[in-house]
């Protein structure tokens, strides 16, 4: 642990086997059904009848924000493999990556404007300031990732608990809801954007949203993301994934930390007064500051993984299909991009039952389709891509 605190690594965590791996590829095939649970039901399901309810609330209560956050997770995760691997082989650590993270934002930008899947920017743009950081002791890790993740409530609340001091909480009450109400006229801009009169239209209007977002506040202050890059960056450091079995304690602690703080988050702070404070200060005690967060789910959904899916024969036809699908996982992200903006504007609706159906249907062929691929490539297309912007020059493409 000595070295860890150091910000060197430990020679457990330097590096993971084959199966250790598998097992990040398993959690982030997990995470890919996630999304699919999220977009089907957030755009093609049919609004309307009580098991439809039952099922979207469901799905928004257990899933929604979670999958983002286990990617983002294992996004750190793999961020520390990479560059050790590089380290060890004595190739230059930061051109490389920036390399990659380039690639991943110029990826980010063709996919937001054309589908409405806004993350990949966001990942590319935070990666960067982890080759700046990945070697920070760990405590600083910890503290930068709870910075990251209050900072804009902290932002916010600044901002309005200023006006309360220097010119009255009346004041401040009414900039705040002014500043509430842009927020929802942006809101608003953007899903008549989405909802465009022609696909082309919507490209246009997709492709204005991202070019005045480039330095917007809310672009340039770190956020969950980032956050949890660093969480991912902490656990590869300290072995958790390197054996999961050997840290029961860490396991059933994360776990029930997760709970806790998703618990707190739904049924403690929608409590809070609105008499208590402004009203911007109110909205973000309400969600925790960033830090007693419903995404915090994703932390138990992780040390089960880690349980149920490391090594278990009885999982082994799941983790297979898992693994190659979470092996391939930025390319499944796309192809899921185009297959539901294609669906969206075929005009797709889907009763509750349906729509969890056709997202079954199309992870399981998504699964099917990577074993095939990767028996024959070693790489998924965009990965292999990403892979060759790393090492400057050519990757097999087969086998």
């Amino acid at each position: 642990m000595k070295g860890a605190e150091t910000g060197r690594n430990p020679p457990a965590a330097r590096d993971l086997s084959a199966d250790r791996r598998v097992l990040l590829d398993v959690l982030r095939g997990c995470a890919l059904f996630g999304m699919i649970l999220v977009h089907v039901s957030g755009f093609l399901m049919i609004p309307g009848g009580w098991w439809e309810g039952v099922t979207r609330e469901g799905i928004a209560l257990l899933v929604q924000g979670k999958a983002r956050a286990v990617f983002a997770f294992l996004f750190g995760v793999s961020f520390a493999l990479m560059a050790a691997r590089l380290e060890r082989e004595h190739r230059p650590v930061v051109p490389s990556l920036l390399r990659r993270l380039a690639a991943l934002y110029a990826i980010g930008w063709v996919v937001e404007i054309l589908t409405r899947f806004q993350i990949l920017r966001e990942y590319a743009w935070w990666g960067v300031v982890l080759l700046f950081v990945r070697g920070l002791p760990t405590r600083t890790l910890l503290a930068l990732a709870g910075l990251s993740a209050a900072a804009l409530a902290v932002r916010d609340c600044s901002n309005s608990a200023w006006l309360w001091a220097w010119h009255g909480r009346e004041q401040a009450i009414a900039a705040d809801h002014a500043l509430l109400d842009r927020f929802a006229a942006e809101r608003a801009r953007v899903a008549d954007a989405e909802s465009g009169r022609s696909y082309p239209e919507t490209v246009v209007a997709r492709l204005n949203t991202c070019l005045r977002g480039i330095w917007s506040y809310n672009q340039i202050t770190p956020g969950a993301t980032l956050a949890f890059f660093l969480l991912g960056i902490l656990a590869w450091r300290h072995g958790i994934l390197t054996a999961p079995t050997e840290h029961p304690a860490w396991l059933v602690g994360v776990g029930l930390g997760g709970v806790a703080l998703w618990g707190v988050h739904h049924w403690l702070l929608p409590a809070i007064p609105d008499v208590l404070a402004t009203p911007m200060i109110v909205r973000h005690l309400r969600s925790g500051f960033g830090i007693v967060t419903d995404q915090a789910l994703a932390f138990a959904y992780l040390a089960v993984g880690c349980v149920l899916l490391d090594g278990r024969t009885v999982w082994s036809r799941v983790r297979s299909g898992l693994s190659a699908a979470g092996r391939m996982g930025l390319t499944n992200y796309l192809l899921q991009a185009v297959a539901l903006e294609v669906a969206i504007w075929s005009g797709c609706s889907l009763p509750w039952w349906e729509a969890l159906g056709w997202s079954v249907a199309l992870f399981c062929a998504q699964m099917m389709a990577s074993q095939r691929w990767l028996n024959a490539h070693p790489y998924g297309p965009v990965e292999w891509a990403l892979r060759a912007a790393i090492h400057w020059r050519p990757i097999p493409w087969r086998r």
